[in-house]
């Protein structure tokens, strides 16, 4: 239970780190920088874990590492897929001028919403190409084709069905 409880207070400490630093910082702004405040943190909540475990109760090693890694891949998936709804995506502005959001949202033309979506589609390959997963061209880097592959047995494993049903 203490464990727990320090796993919990943890996400707690960086959720208000982010809150009250993060948010203000350029490099917490990308997709890359967000990640990579996740990745470090959970492998330093890991690692703690696991070091906390060997050194005060070494039975616990296992089912503590377990623990603290899935607890955070839960916290992270959240935040991350929060952060991502919040950075002004092509389908909220549909959404908001379909319904008629009124003075919340100016109008926007469909050649404005048409703006968005190749402005969104133009960071996504930026993000990619950095990644080294695309070439100039917008193809398939050889590190590309390995992650393709990886998604398309995930897709098959799951016989093309949705994985969030």
């Amino acid at each position: 239970m203490v464990l727990l409880i320090a796993i919990l207070c943890y996400l707690l400490a960086h959720f208000i780190g982010y809150a009250c630093w993060g948010r203000t910082r350029p490099v917490l702004r990308s997709e890359k920088g967000i990640f990579l405040f996740h990745a470090v943190s959970w492998l330093a909540l890991v690692g703690g874990v696991m070091i906390a475990s060997a050194l005060l109760t070494p039975h616990h090693l296992l089912p503590g590492a377990l623990l603290a890694a899935a607890l955070h891949g839960i916290y992270s998936l959240s935040f991350l897929e929060l952060w991502s709804l919040t950075q002004g995506s092509y389908s909220l502005a549909i959404l908001a001028e379909a319904a008629g959001a009124g003075p919340a949202l100016p109008a926007l033309s469909p050649a404005e919403l048409a703006a968005i979506g190749r402005q969104k589609r133009a960071d996504r390959e930026a993000s990619l190409a950095s990644l080294g997963l695309l070439d100039r061209t917008g193809g398939l880097t050889p590190r590309g084709h390995l992650v393709a592959g990886f998604l398309a047995a995930i897709i098959t494993l799951s016989r093309g069905r949705s994985l969030n049903r």
